[in-house]
């Protein structure tokens, strides 16, 4: 009864007759609802005013007349003026509307009016900004060119936690390239490369206008220390240096993908894998530490962290229940110790005569020891400082690494998502060991993905694939592309070599 009354008062018809023009993209009609409501006086709420700058939002973004697209702008700045008169405060949708609105000015003046009230909005209306805020004023900065007030935009963005996505970057990006501030496209290149897992075929055609730029061959510095540079690769997990643009002379620019065994259909090299960055690592090992902290006796994970930190030497950490137990269940599968020994060899074998670190839980051990063949094994691996004895009363499954320079070998996938979790990118890869940690290489979940990517003169892999010198390595950052890849590399007699990737 109450919602009937509702709908048939004048007010409730206004809301429904405003729906309308809103599910239907119907401008004039919601003008017309617009101006005989304040004709006749209508009290109009927060609903009623967002609802008008939403349509008038859409609609201008898809007028192709100067003239109707000013008129638009300007009556959504009547409407806006008015809600302010009525005592409403905008909140984050009424801001981003206008931003909206405003970015649509013909002359192009607005997208500087759409910043302005995001400067202002937290101060004056206590509303919080969110991504979709910011896209109208940058998309349009970077239309008109104006490099230096998309940069400020995108920092303010920044500073107010808000991460931009691929449109955002590759806008960034486009912009920085048309205007030849390699720099500002090195910055962005990476932050694509950072945040960004699968681009668009449109951002893969930017990167390629800029790899086949004049801007692009003339970037670079002519010299560099090799010392510095090998640290800076070594410090960011191999994946990059970060040291900006090195070495000189147009980019070849080819088209290529990678198949599901993680070989280059350019190159024919399998994909080698990064590391996360030392920072990330840390991260990354303070995060699982603050999780054992929550589920494991205090005193217990204190006396493993202090065991770890006495016991450096280790690259590696096997979950020895979860390798041990790896698809024995069968008729006369079991607790394998043969098989753990197995993967702990082959780990020692690969990681330069170095033992993994075996986690085992005390009960575990003890029922071990009764076999002279499992004795003989656990007494090895102790002598060795290789054997790590969980105990009483811990989970194993939370002793897991908790220094930058472990990690963790499992085939537990309960445990690898729950890495995942406080990892924002799992580790692929160890540096000579072919260690996998937690994770498969992200090209196996893409399965035949198509590739975008960069690389220096003669590649050899993606991903960091490796030689016998640092300057045989054709390190390549790989971005996938839901089309055809493309690949840019320093042709003969070209661009001269330089470690890569940048």
């Amino acid at each position: 009864m109450k919602t009937k009354k509702r709908n048939g008062s004048r007010e409730g018809q206004f809301r429904y007759a405003l729906d309308t023009c809103s599910k239907n993209g119907d401008l004039s009609g919601a003008l017309e609802l617009y101006e005989t409501a304040v004709a006749e006086g209508l009290r109009l709420s927060a609903y009623h005013f967002n609802s008008l700058l939403h349509i008038l939002s859409s609609s201008v973004e898809n007028l192709d007349d100067e003239s109707s697209k000013q008129s638009t702008v300007d009556t959504g700045s009547r409407v806006f003026n008015a809600m302010i008169a009525a005592g409403i405060v905008p909140n984050e949708a009424t801001i981003t509307s206008m931003a909206r609105i405003a970015s649509c000015q013909p002359d192009g003046s607005g997208a500087d009016l759409a910043f302005d009230l995001i400067r202002n909005m937290r101060e004056k209306y206590a509303a919080t900004p969110r991504l979709r805020t910011y896209g109208p004023a940058l998309f349009a900065f970077c239309r008109q060119l104006e490099a230096e007030k998309a940069y400020a935009l995108a920092n303010h963005m920044v500073s107010s936690a808000i991460m931009p996505e691929e449109p955002e970057i590759a806008a960034l990006l486009d912009v920085s390239a048309k205007v030849g501030r390699e720099g500002k496209v090195y910055e962005y290149l990476h932050m694509l490369r950072n945040n960004v897992r699968c681009v668009s075929s449109s951002t893969a055609g930017i990167l390629e206008d800029w790899f086949n730029s004049k801007s692009a061959a003339e970037a670079g510095s002519s010299s560099w220390s090799t010392e510095r540079v090998k640290d800076a690769i070594v410090i960011n997990g191999r994946g990059w240096h970060g040291l900006g643009w090195l070495g000189g002379g147009r980019w070849d620019v080819n088209r290529t993908s990678v198949g599901a065994d993680g070989h280059c259909a350019m190159c024919f090299q399998l994909l080698d894998c990064v590391d996360i960055a030392q920072k990330e690592t840390k991260e990354f090992a303070d995060s699982v530490a603050n999780l054992a902290m929550e589920r494991e006796t205090m005193s217990n994970f204190k006396r493993f962290q202090e065991w770890l930190e006495d016991n450096k030497g280790c690259d590696a950490i096997i979950d020895g229940a979860n390798v041990a137990l790896y698809q024995q269940n069968f008729a006369d599968g079991g607790f394998s110790l043969s098989q753990l020994n197995d993967v702990a060899s082959e780990i020692f074998r690969r990681n330069k005569k170095k033992w993994p670190l075996i986690i085992l839980h005390n009960k575990r051990i003890q029922a071990l020891m009764g076999d002279p063949y499992n004795r003989q094994l656990l007494d090895a691996w102790r002598s060795e400082g290789a054997l790590y004895m969980t105990p009483s009363g811990s989970n194993d499954d939370c002793t897991v690494p908790v220094s930058p320079s472990s990690l963790l070998h499992s085939t537990s996938e309960h445990q690898a998502s729950e890495a995942s979790m406080v990892v924002a990118r799992p580790t692929c890869g160890l540096d000579g060991g072919g260690i996998v940690a937690c994770a498969w290489p992200w090209w196996r979940s893409q399965g035949s993905c198509e590739a975008f990517a960069t690389a220096r003169r003669w590649l050899r892999g993606l991903l960091g694939c490796r030689n016998d010198s640092m300057w045989s390595m054709s390190g390549l950052r790989v971005i996938a592309t839901p089309g055809r890849g493309l690949a840019a590399r320093g042709p003969r007699g070209g661009r001269e070599a330089c470690p890569w990737p940048p």
